[in-house]
């Protein structure tokens, strides 16, 4: 497996040169919330990253209650381009909206930010908020899982995954050179496997 981490800008300046990349060559930057919430570090923190030799990609919280379609057209916007970084990951734990309603705006948003940049996300989401919102929802083992779970012992299977792409296995650990705490992950699979996930246009 291969260990990497996410960030957003609630972590302040990066001083990315302290940062052990040959153990943890991977990273997850915040993009944007919601419908107008753009993390003001992402830029500056994806340029440094890639200069840093880390593999990285974009992830956005989704709000199933706003408007799911704009919420993907406005990450989209504030990425720009995907090519070169591992696949997008669409959060969902934060927010919930009417049972009624969870599941088709959820695939609403993933569906739009698939047609628009011509690949599948990754969707990250909890054990409980997943049971609870999408008890059926049988399409999403079509997309690779980001589970969060946080432990020492892999994860059990969460319906309709088989298994899972990317482990969230804390949220509170301390790296040299980022301020307070940060998640930090496993890939499933070898370094290898990882680069072949990276987007090429």
């Amino acid at each position: 497996m291969v260990h990497g981490f996410d960030l957003s800008d609630a972590n302040g300046e990066v001083m990315w040169e302290k940062i052990p990349s040959h153990q943890l060559p991977f990273v997850y930057l915040k993009a944007s919330d919601g419908i107008n919430n753009r993390d003001k570090r992402f830029e500056m923190n994806r340029q440094k990253a890639k200069s840093s030799g880390l593999l990285i990609g974009a992830y956005h919280w989704l709000n199933p209650k706003l408007n799911c379609k704009q919420q993907a057209e406005f990450f989209v916007s504030v990425v720009g381009n995907f090519s070169g970084e591992l696949p997008p990951a669409v959060c969902l734990e934060l927010y919930r909206t009417s049972i009624n309603d969870m599941e088709k705006n959820v695939r609403l948003f993933i569906d739009t930010l698939t047609n628009l940049i011509n690949r599948k996300p990754v969707i990250y989401t909890s054990v409980e908020y997943w049971k609870t919102n999408f008890p059926n929802a049988f399409w999403a083992c079509q997309y690779p899982l980001w589970i969060d779970a946080p432990d020492r012992k892999l994860p059990s299977q969460l319906y309709p995954w088989a298994g899972w792409t990317f482990w969230q296995y804390s949220y509170k650990d301390l790296i040299p050179g980022v301020n307070g705490y940060i998640g930090v992950n496993r890939f499933n699979g070898s370094m290898k496997e990882l680069q072949k996930l990276v987007y090429s246009k």
